[in-house]
């Protein structure tokens, strides 16, 4: 597609790129709102769509992105964009999109996909403006291994830049800051509500494709499951013995053993220590305390958080309360594009899973802006 790169001075705006995605023509523009200055950066959407029997239906004109910097003047500036809507009669609500575990920039590009322009561009045109940004990990991976090292924690990882971008979205004058919601994806729903309590005050919780569960009573069900799984005799009564109370062990065992002790020492990639600071700050007490409204949306086929536990689990800490609404969605995978038929088996299953180029599923956006505005 053909990209128009126009240098051009507007009453209120410099215009520094215009392309065309879909069904029409959008633009991205330099914010007359901000103090920032003006940012350089690759314009997304400019390449073909994907060739999916059922695109995504935006209403393109209707809302503008502006590139941003949440962190300016730290040691971790990222690149963002604000998705405006154009026309408002009044303040509008607004959103952050949170991450989930892995490396990725402000669409959460996952072999070709953009789940998060998806959902930025598509509550943008239904009048909700909506902030993104490229993960602390994405632009500085090695600059935080050499800061933080084993003593990282999920603040430095990514508490501190959802602050910092829900700032941002607040100090919009176009922006209703008493109508800020955070959308956390996978990890990001996990770390959602304690974010909410250390400063975010949201007006609301959508849990995408998220889990209460934290990441040992996770790989516990995981590796009950492959036990149960195994042929009966002596390996799999080694592995139900060796496995069975793992969990509760390995709490007792964070919570128990010196900080630079558990510093020296890894699991999946992240120090003992950044999971005791996770497992110190349980997100069903958080979930506990708040009073604000959760939408919590699930896919049927997500092999990555499941019906029967994380799904469960959120059932279960709602139970008696009327401040959580839940929806279930069949033939949907993890980043809620239409489920492949995919068996988990490893990384390959990954791959075969999310390379497929598709969009995120309509009635799900749908519902997001139908629960905003009922929220």
């Amino acid at each position: 597609m053909l990209i128009a790169i126009i240098a051009a001075v507007l009453i209120t705006a410099v215009i520094i790129a215009v392309f065309t995605r879909g069904n029409g023509v959008h633009t991205v523009i330099e914010d007359p709102f901000a103090d920032d200055e003006p940012i350089v950066i690759n314009v997304p959407g400019v390449e073909e769509e994907p060739d999916d029997e059922e695109p995504l239906t935006i209403e393109r004109g209707t809302f503008t992105d502006f590139p941003v910097t949440i962190g300016k003047g730290t040691g971790f500036p990222l690149n963002a964009m604000k998705s405006i809507p154009d026309t408002t009669t009044g303040k509008v609500p607004a959103v952050v999109l949170v991450h989930g575990h892995g490396v990725f920039d402000m669409d959460e590009e996952v072999f070709g996909n953009r789940p998060f322009r998806d959902i930025a561009e598509y509550l943008a045109s239904c009048g909700i403006a909506v902030i993104r940004y490229d993960k602390r990990n994405f632009k500085h991976f090695h600059k935080m291994k050499k800061e933080f090292g084993s003593s990282m924690t999920v603040w430095e990882e990514v508490s501190e830049d959802i602050l910092l971008a829900t700032e941002l979205i607040k100090s919009d004058s176009r922006v209703d800051e008493n109508r800020v919601y955070i959308i956390g994806h996978s990890f990001g729903g996990f770390i959602a509500p304690r974010v909410h309590f250390e400063g975010g005050d949201f007006a609301g919780i959508i849990s995408f494709a998220g889990t209460p569960l934290s990441y040992i009573d996770r790989r516990h069900y995981w590796k009950m499951e492959i036990v149960a799984n195994m042929p009966e005799g002596e390996k799999k009564d080694a592995e139900y013995a060796k496995w069975v109370n793992w969990d509760e062990e390995m709490k007792e065992y964070l919570l128990n053993t010196p900080d630079e002790e558990l510093k020296e020492e890894e699991m999946s990639g992240y120090s003992l220590y950044y999971h005791k600071d996770l497992e110190s700050h349980p997100i069903k007490e958080y979930v506990t305390r708040a009073t604000i409204p959760f939408l919590i949306l699930q896919a049927a086929d997500d092999f990555a958080v499941d019906v029967e536990h994380d799904y469960a689990a959120w059932q279960d800490l709602f139970a008696g309360r009327d401040n959580a609404t839940f929806k279930l969605y069949e033939g949907l995978n993890h980043f809620f594009f239409p489920y492949q038929g995919t068996v988990y088996d490893g990384p390959e299953s990954e791959y075969n899973e999310y390379s497929v180029p598709g969009h995120t599923d309509q009635q799900v956006l749908a519902d997001i802006v139908e629960w905003i505005y009922a929220n």
